[in-house]
């Protein structure tokens, strides 16, 4: 079993340096997303934006249990 996962990630890793060394969409692709990925200001602000819309979506349905209890 060990020696079968080991030749599935030798063949993943294999497959996947491959494809981007060939292939220009993935090289474009990976200079384009990866100084996003490592901004640090953008990635919080992404943080901060999703807890305010998960905070939002939490308050909103709290009232309307809150309503639907007090009727």
């Amino acid at each position: 079993m060990k020696s079968l996962l080991q030749n599935s990630e030798v063949y993943f890793w294999s497959s996947l340096l491959n494809l981007m060394d060939n292939s220009p969409f993935v090289q474009k692709t990976i200079r384009f997303v990866y100084p996003i990925i490592k901004n640090e200001e953008l990635i919080r602000t992404g943080k901060v934006s999703t807890l305010i819309g998960f905070s939002g979506l939490i308050m909103g349905i709290m009232s309307y249990m809150f309503y639907y209890l007090a009727r």
